[in-house]
């Protein structure tokens, strides 16, 4: 149990942190994604101390500990969902990754002079990106089972590092975020990989097969959404419609009325829209509305950007 002097102030997390954050549970030896629940309640209170088990840099609400732990559980699903359907070739199931994935992290430690997480993040950066330029590779022969394979291992050899255990700006947070939207082999992230390869197999896999990519290219779609600091402007536009695209795909397959895109989900991209569109948001705009900046960066950044463009309207002739 961590004690009451741990529990306060920013730091970096440890390693066994870093692997609490996501929520897993191995049951006699068999392991288990959780719902993510963390607490037996919620709320939207911001606390003075940390919890017990840290998982995020900044101090955050019940509630919001629960959006982001939701957000590790759906790119743990999504990776189980690729590994356990399309690792044949290899034997690999998401059991067998799992213990593979922590292997790792002690053998990369054990190589390190002190066990420094930063370079056991760089060892993982590595291999996330070769798994990456495979399935893009895979994907131009158009072998989209064998690509969404290795874009599964790809996302999942950055476990358990995750975004919201870094500060705002940090290198690896920005690092992270990237890897995700902006691939260092593709301009293109590998999420958005899996997106648009889990749609071109819907296209022509048989019907409830074809469901079940559509609902995988969705919620890579929607956890690309959380990372939009990372982001262009362009490429934040580009999402949302693809956000509509993949909705209408499904729609179109589907007998019922049944949709993917929920209306919280669609009130919630409507309020970004008009975000970046009444704000003139800029793409360095975007880094500066990370919710882990402290609430008086994020004002002073406000004040820098609004000073700009009013200066800039005033160069040149009148």
């Amino acid at each position: 149990m961590s004690s009451l002097s741990s529990r306060i102030g920013t730091r970096q997390l440890t390693i066994d942190e870093l692997w609490g954050s996501w929520p897993i549970r191995v049951i006699r030896n068999e392991v288990w994604i959780t719902d993510g629940s963390l607490t037996s309640y919620t709320n939207d209170y911001i606390p003075c101390i940390y919890p017990m088990r840290r998982s995020n840099y900044r101090l955050c609400s019940n509630d919001q500990l629960e959006a982001f732990n939701g957000i590790r559980k759906l790119k743990l699903e999504s990776i189980r969902e690729i590994i356990n359907n399309f690792g044949s070739e290899s034997n690999q199931n998401f059991q067998s990754l799992w213990k593979i994935l922590q292997n790792r992290i002690i053998r990369y430690q054990a190589l390190t002079s002190t066990g420094d997480i930063d370079e056991v993040f760089q060892q993982c950066i590595g291999d996330s990106s070769t798994e990456n330029l495979q399935g893009v590779q895979a994907e131009k022969r158009e072998n989209h089972r064998k690509a969404l394979f290795h874009f599964a291992l790809a996302l999942a050899y950055l476990i358990p590092f995750h975004v919201d255990a870094y500060p705002a700006k940090s290198a690896i947070r920005k690092r992270l975020a990237k890897l995700h939207v902006h691939s260092s082999y593709e301009e293109i992230s590998i999420l958005d990989n899996i997106a648009l390869c889990a749609m071109s197999l819907a296209r022509i896999e048989e019907q409830h097969s074809a469901i079940n990519l559509y609902r995988l290219a969705y919620s890579c779609t929607l956890i690309n959404l959380t990372l939009y600091f990372a982001m262009t402007v362009g490429e934040l536009r580009e999402t949302f419609e693809q956000v509509r695209n993949i909705d209408q795909s499904f729609q179109n397959l589907r007998e019922d009325s049944s949709k993917l895109l929920t209306d919280r989900t669609l009130y919630n991209i409507s309020l970004m829209e008009t975000c970046i569109e009444t704000k003139k948001t800029t793409d360095s705009g975007l880094w500066n509305i990370d919710y882990q900046l402290p609430l008086a960066e994020i004002r002073k950044s406000e004040k820098k950007e609004i000073h700009t463009h009013t200066k800039a309207r005033h160069i040149g002739p009148v």
